[in-house]
């Protein structure tokens, strides 16, 4: 397991900022392969010649769009900051084809659907509360929760902040 680990971390590259678009991933793989020749890297796993990992860095203090090659560009997604304990960040998730904003005066996708995914969370910052304020539709809504009615903890939503989401 240790050695396969290891192939993973060798392998992967670091690619700096996630980009927001198709034309943003291309030039970051280029700039990162360009990079890694210089300083006589390579993938090292043989006739594959691809890395184990594109790392990219997320923001974690306002929500972000980002661009995932496989889905394509008509797949959004968005990272949305969230405390998970007071002053640790973790980060939820908004995607689909049917992500659209009223402050952009966008319609309904009526055949797409838009999905928010929060796992790990205990406040939803106010930046964050905006964001989610301002999609024109949530069509499911995962939320991670620890304990049912009537309790609470310092680093996870029960099912009493749930509902006041």
């Amino acid at each position: 397991m240790q050695k396969q680990f290891g192939y993973i971390v060798r392998n992967s590259w670091m690619m700096g900022p996630a980009p927001q678009n198709a034309e943003g991933h291309n030039a970051a793989l280029k700039r990162v392969e360009k990079e890694r020749e210089e300083a006589g890297l390579t993938n090292n796993i043989g006739t594959r010649r691809s890395a184990a990992l594109h790392i990219y860095q997320l923001s974690d203090t306002s929500p972000s769009a980002f661009y995932l090659a496989a889905f394509g560009e008509e797949f959004k997604i968005y990272a949305l900051p969230v405390e998970h304990g007071k002053g640790y960040m973790s980060l939820g998730f908004v995607f689909g084809r049917g992500i659209a904003f009223r402050s952009r005066g966008e319609s309904d996708p009526t055949n797409y659907s838009c999905v928010v995914y929060i796992s790990d969370v205990s406040f939803v910052p106010p930046e964050a509360m905006a964001f989610l304020h301002d999609l024109v539709k949530i069509d499911v809504l995962i939320i991670d929760l620890l304990y049912g009615p009537g309790k609470n903890h310092p680093s996870h939503y029960c099912m009493d902040e749930c509902y006041k989401l």
